[in-house]
């Protein structure tokens, strides 16, 4: 069980010594808070590492010897739940393609002192939100999420003509919740420079370019395939459709409601991916996805309790791990963690999380609506709260047109 009064703890890397003193410096408000330790180089990194557990690891990347990127290689194989973040200054484009896989998430050096400080912060808070320690292992292992393997294919085919369309590219990678994921992770990295947060993985693809999409598509690490479904009663071409449909419905119901351009966007990609946590349980941990699918099969209770109590955390709260872990934007992640339960989430009004819960329920529950009833299977209080419980015949009739 959690102990919130524990001090977090995370280690620096770096092998400049006015850097790490100033650390010290910057960490010193927080010292009640969080046990901060400091490495000269990867190799002391490591010998820290043997006798002491850190739920963070903050290194630079370009340090003589053992890079950074080497030492969280490394960290990966030994320590795999311990959350990785790179600090970068200048990279050239072989350093970036290597760490892809192994980094959560990468911050420009020199570091602003506020923002170092919430993105650590971040990083411990969404390791309160799973207890179980095989599921924080297996969702801090992932490197990628599996695509859909004809989309993989469409994508390469693509790729190879010599008139690349580059329109066709961005509508291949919008409807793969894998691809969509990892490229919205490092567009807004700070090693591709790109100085705002990027929401729509189609405008990901115009920033990164072609060239650097066919580098990260022929790296298998990057745009790994699903193999078949492993999980009897999980079809993963159901989860696609549902997806697909959930997004563009959740864009929709957006637009209806005059959100902003980047609340739309942001709606139609939670909406993608507000599943992947199925897709990571199934992934990586499938022996104890069966007893969740079989025990629905015998008893047809609740699907998010019957996650909870076999493995002790839900579908939604694992999705929302790994995009934080990624670091997607705060209202994504939320728009994935309660989709379920949008009362949980921090009262906003009118967000991604909003669009994206309804989007969701209507996809499930539309076939059994009667016009003029009020749905048993939306939660009629959280829309009243925000003054929405009369907009609901308008988003159903939006998934007619979806």
């Amino acid at each position: 069980m959690n102990d919130m009064n524990v001090k977090k703890k995370i280690l620096f890397v770096d092998d400049e010594p006015r850097v790490l003193d100033g650390l010290r410096r910057m960490l010193r408000p927080v010292r009640d808070e969080w046990d901060a330790l400091f490495a000269g180089s990867g190799q002391d990194a490591l010998r820290v590492m043997e006798n002491r557990q850190f739920d963070v690891i903050v290194s630079d990347i370009r340090m003589p010897g053992m890079s950074g990127t080497e030492l969280l290689i490394e960290v990966k194989k030994l320590y795999p739940s311990t959350i990785r973040i790179a600090l970068s200054g200048q990279a050239d484009k072989d350093s970036i393609f290597k760490s892809v896989g192994p980094i959560h998430q990468y911050l420009s050096k020199p570091c602003d002192a506020d923002q170092l400080k919430a993105t650590v912060a971040r990083a411990f808070a969404l390791k309160e939100m799973i207890e179980n320690e095989k599921l924080k292992k297996a969702v801090a292992e992932m490197e990628s999420l599996p695509s859909v393997p004809e989309h993989y294919k469409e994508l390469l085919a693509e790729l190879e003509k010599p008139d690349c369309s580059i329109k066709v590219i961005e509508q291949i990678v919008s409807k793969d919740m894998g691809m969509s994921a990892k490229l919205l992770q490092l567009v807004n990295s700070a090693f591709f420079g790109i100085g705002k947060s990027v929401s729509d993985p189609a405008r990901a693809v115009v920033l990164l370019g072609l060239d650097t999409v066919k580098r990260l598509a022929l790296m298998t690490h990057v745009f790994s395939q699903f193999q078949g479904d492993s999980v009897p009663g999980f079809k993963t071409d159901d989860l696609w459709d549902h997806s697909i449909l959930s997004a563009g419905l959740a864009k929709r119901i957006a637009i209806l409601e005059q959100a902003d351009e980047k609340t739309s966007e942001e709606s139609f990609i939670a909406g993608l991916l507000h599943d992947v946590g199925k897709l990571v349980l199934a992934f990586k941990v499938s022996e104890d996805y069966r007893l969740v699918y079989r025990k629905l099969s015998e008893n047809g209770t609740d699907f998010n309790e019957i996650e909870k109590s076999v493995l002790g955390a839900t579908h939604a709260e694992v999705g929302a791990y790994l995009l934080g872990l990624w670091g997607l934007s705060d209202s994504m992640v939320e728009a994935v963690a309660y989709h379920h339960s949008p009362q949980k989430g921090s009262f906003e009004g009118f967000t991604p999380l909003t669009a994206v819960y309804v989007a969701n329920a209507i996809a499930h529950n539309v076939e059994t609506y009667e016009p003029g009833e009020s749905p048993s299977w939306l939660c009629m209080d959280y829309l009243a709260r925000l003054g929405k419980t009369d907009r609901v015949p308008e988003w159903i009739e939006a998934y007619q047109i979806v």
